[in-house]
């Protein structure tokens, strides 16, 4: 008998709020098992014979590569579009609805899109005939990375005992941290959540409304702080981000970034603030709120445990979705 729930298939994978902590745990699960055979170099062909469609409207390295190899050791092939922003018909105004249809008629058997506006992703889900997961809507969820550093986390051991998780810098447009958060919600949901959150931000950068009235509701502990001093020394992980700066319009919001840039930026200064057993966590791409002075140190587990980690999550869920015998088997 499994040791797995079947607790899939999800269609579409769009929120971190979406999930229940059994999906959550199976995904875990499944991506252990592809750890454990990646580990050994063993050729997975479990998506033989699959395509999967990769739109990517905003620039990416991570999310797309990591797909990109997902789909490989799996056996599968990818068709990609980056930049599709700039170079599909969505340059000569073309809806994301018609795209999907499109790309699905090609026998495309699941499409993963990234996409600039907020809420186009969901929008192309209500049309699309194939599986959708959102790679990253605007300024709104980021459900994969979401996924990945609650893996992290847990791998690392936030669920052993009292944890105090900072997440620091551009708290207001960065999509990771909203899901991180919302993805922490559903994981504890209805059970006493080992990890304190401290949300470190100057006030034009603070977490939004919605986050934070979702935290209340669900009882999860957390304080906002534009203190990062204090907060390092408290760490048990480190989440620092980046300034998202391709999300500021306003000029006065341009001027107060670089109160970010600055003021909230870690580097070897700080190393001497932090716990011994902290662990630094980066969704990257960093720009210079991260000094690479810090990778050679122990406590940094950004590269490459963090981003392996995307990797393999993302192998299990193109697995959960389109082989759910498979998964039933394990």
């Amino acid at each position: 008998m499994s040791s797995i729930p079947d607790v899939f298939p999800l269609r579409h994978i769009l929120s971190a709020s979406q999930f229940t902590r059994e999906q959550i745990e199976t995904i875990f699960a499944v991506t252990d098992q592809m750890r454990q055979a990646r580990d050994k170099r063993q050729a997975l062909d479990l998506l033989s014979g699959r395509v999967i469609s990769l739109m990517f409207y905003e620039p990416s390295t991570r999310t797309s590569q990591s797909f990109q190899y997902a789909v490989t050791h799996l056996g599968a092939r990818f068709v990609g579009s980056k930049n599709a922003g700039e170079f599909s018909s969505a340059a000569k105004g073309e809806t994301v609805e018609d795209t999907v249809r499109t790309i699905a008629s090609y026998d495309a058997d699941l499409m993963v899109m990234r996409h600039k506006v907020l809420g186009s992703v969901a929008k192309a889900a209500e049309v699309s005939p194939i599986p959708i997961i959102n790679a990253g809507d605007g300024p709104g969820e980021h459900p994969t990375q979401a996924l990945l550093d609650l893996y992290t986390l847990l791998r690392l051991g936030a669920d052993r005992e009292e944890t105090t998780l900072v997440l620091n810098g551009d708290l207001k447009y960065g999509r990771t941290v909203r899901s991180l958060c919302r993805i922490i919600i559903r994981y504890w949901h209805g059970a006493p959540c080992p990890i304190r959150l401290v949300l470190c931000a100057p006030d034009a950068f603070r977490m939004n409304n919605d986050i934070l009235a979702e935290l209340r509701r669900a009882e999860i502990s957390f304080e906002e702080t534009a203190d990062m001093e204090g907060a390092l020394r408290r760490a048990d992980f480190f989440y620092q981000t980046r300034l998202q700066l391709e999300r500021l319009t306003d000029e006065e919001e341009k001027r107060r970034a670089n109160l970010v840039a600055t003021d909230f930026r870690l580097d070897d200064r700080h190393l001497a603030l932090m716990r011994p057993s902290a662990s630094i966590l980066h969704p990257l791409p960093r720009v210079n709120e991260l000094s690479p002075e810090l990778d050679a140190d122990p406590r940094a587990k950004y590269l490459p445990y963090q981003t392996r980690n995307g990797m393999l999550v993302r192998m299990a869920l193109l697995t959960m979705i389109l082989r759910p015998d498979y998964v039933a088997q394990l």
